[in-house]
């Protein structure tokens, strides 16, 4: 009997695990297709080396980036030039300072991240608690934060 609740104990630990790097690996997938679309739209000759952001807008600053411009999704989903199908999981809600701007849908209020690039079009996140009653983020710092999306 006791083996059995060993065996049991690894069990529920080992697929708590599974479900933890199933979450990093939806995070980084999610960075990782904005940082292809910031990067695509940047070079778009149309855009001269702009970032999908207003530059004179809203900024966030965490460990990793000291001025991160908020990535505006919806000049990323724009229909025939679009580098985005949809807005992607992960994006909150706060009604302002968020990624969707603009006619962008698709952010979250229980969602924790802000995506954010820098000057020289690296994609940083910055996970907020504000909409959420407890707090899920665990650092001040880009990156995956433990909660998903």
């Amino acid at each position: 009997m006791v083996v059995l609740a060993i065996l049991a104990a690894v069990i529920v630990f080992s697929v708590g695990n599974v479900f933890s790097t199933t979450k990093e690996r939806a995070y980084e997938t999610v960075r990782d297709q904005i940082q292809v679309a910031v990067t695509a739209y940047a070079t778009n000759s149309s855009h001269r080396g702009e970032y999908p952001c207003n530059i004179s807008a809203a900024t966030f600053s965490n460990l990793n980036c000291s001025t991160c411009y908020i990535v505006d999704m919806s000049m990323l989903i724009v229909p025939g030039e679009g580098m985005l199908r949809n807005i992607p999981d992960g994006c909150i809600d706060r009604g302002t300072l968020d990624n969707c701007t603009g006619d962008a849908a698709g952010c979250k209020a229980d969602y924790h991240y802000i995506w954010g690039v820098d000057e020289n079009g690296t994609v940083y996140s910055f996970c907020d608690n504000a909409s959420t009653s407890s707090a899920k983020c665990t650092s001040n710092n880009s990156g995956y934060q433990d909660v998903w999306p």
